[in-house]
């Protein structure tokens, strides 16, 4: 990632009180409709309502 934009890796990457790697940025959703998107489009974004578990990286 340093190799598009140096100092890329640092921005997105910390660790914890443990030492282990953290992913500070990610995205996931679910698609329930599909069709082209414009700008100022509506997006509904819903956080879950159970406890929220780290990924780990693949």
């Amino acid at each position: 990632m340093d190799g598009l934009i140096p100092g890329l890796m640092g921005a997105v990457l910390d660790r914890d009180e443990d030492g282990e790697l953290v992913g500070k940025s990610g995205v996931m959703g679910i698609v329930v409709k599909s069709g082209e998107i414009q700008p100022g489009d509506r997006i509904n974004v819903e956080l879950p309502s159970n406890r929220q578990t780290p990924l780990k990286p693949v």
